[in-house]
């Protein structure tokens, strides 16, 4: 059975890891690219040392643990150190 490319190029649920409130990030490129083309499906933002803030009207949280179901696509905003935790986060899912 062959593989569908949906979910990477029409992600429904995405999660941007690293985000954060403050605009001056890197994270904010894609927060803002999403929020601007009305992007309609679910977006999670990740980030421990703002968890609880919101960004667009979403809470953000501590972990990809914290996400219920699937993640379409994981957006990576965070140093490179942190990286190899991230992914094994992303294999447990």
């Amino acid at each position: 059975m062959p593989h569908s490319f949906d979910d990477l190029f029409f992600p429904k649920r995405i999660a941007i890891v690293g985000a954060s409130p403050h605009l001056n990030f890197g994270s904010a490129f894609f927060t803002m690219a999403f929020r601007d083309r009305k992007y309609e499906g679910k977006i999670f933002y990740v980030n421990p040392k703002h968890e609880g803030q919101v960004i667009n009207g979403e809470k953000i949280i501590r972990s990809l643990d914290d996400v219920d179901g699937k993640i379409d696509v994981v957006y990576s905003c965070i140093r490179a150190s942190l990286v190899p935790n991230l992914v094994r986060q992303c294999v447990r899912r």
